[in-house]
């Protein structure tokens, strides 16, 4: 074989080998990089504080008000007609796991005030000793700032993304719980009884008393969450809002649906 023709065929395949070597090395990078991502955005995504804002209104209020007034033990239900106004706003931190969980632990300071109406349950029988003539109503302003400490649990469905398409896995049901305490203020309170109606008033017409007073609380709340884009999120939900008895309020509690917001770091 002529020497030039030698010279040819083994100056191709080194070219030949080192191409192969070349793209050998490019795909196991390649390789190396899709092995790598996952894991990167693992780490990245697997915690990460988040601030939140919401607010709503209740379904109603419920109460009891025991309360002397000359001698006698007045006791009212009260109850919220109109609904209120609820906001507040919340910071938080979240883990993620290997199974299809996050869970959060958060902090909240909320508000809500309303007018409620109020009228003994008693009259005629049991510690009052009002006659028909006495019953009383009345209505007051009610109100209270709470702090509450919560611990959250939210389904995340990423890892089902290839089962259930990414649209799907956008919806997070969550529920939790929390702990704290509340300030509550019940003020301007105007009492009337039927007496006054009839130009008969009595001794149990006017029944003022406020409240000022901090007491604990506790609460329970699901929803569902819809993730709009990768750090910003709405939420829709549900709560429970219980208190402690103060002095005169007792069987205190709220139900309130609410919306609201996160926005994630």
């Amino acid at each position: 074989m002529p020497f030039f023709l030698l010279s040819f065929r083994r100056a191709t395949g080194a070219l030949l080998c080192a191409a192969a070597l070349a793209s050998g090395a490019r795909g196991a990078e390649i390789d190396l990089k899709s092995i790598q991502q996952p894991v990167l955005e693992q780490k990245k995504s697997k915690y990460g504080p988040y601030v939140g804002v919401f607010a709503g209104s209740t379904t109603g209020q419920d109460a009891e008000m025991e309360i002397d007034s000359t001698g006698k033990t007045l006791e009212y239900d009260v109850l919220d007609d109109d609904g209120n106004i609820f906001f507040g706003l919340e910071v938080g931190y979240s883990w993620r796991t290997k199974y299809y969980f996050e869970f959060s632990l958060e902090f909240e300071a909320l508000f809500s005030t309303t007018e409620v109406n109020s009228l003994v349950n008693d009259s005629g029988g049991g510690g009052s000793g009002l006659s028909d003539t006495d019953l009383t109503s009345a209505k007051a302003d009610l109100s209270y700032a709470a702090f509450m400490l919560n611990g959250v649990v939210t389904l995340d469905l990423k890892r089902l993304r290839p089962y259930i398409g990414s649209f799907a896995t956008r919806f997070r049901p969550f529920f939790g719980a929390g702990l704290g305490g509340a300030q509550i203020w019940y003020r301007n309170q105007s009492s009337s009884t039927l007496g006054d109606a009839v130009g008969t008033p009595t001794a149990a017409s006017s029944t003022p008393f406020g409240i000022d007073e901090f007491v604990g609380a506790y609460q329970y709340f699901g929803g569902l969450e819809v993730t709009l884009t990768e750090k910003l999120s709405a939420y829709l939900e549900f709560r429970r809002l219980y208190f402690a008895k103060t002095n005169d309020l007792r069987s205190f509690s709220t139900d309130v649906f609410l919306g609201g917001f996160h926005l994630r770091y």
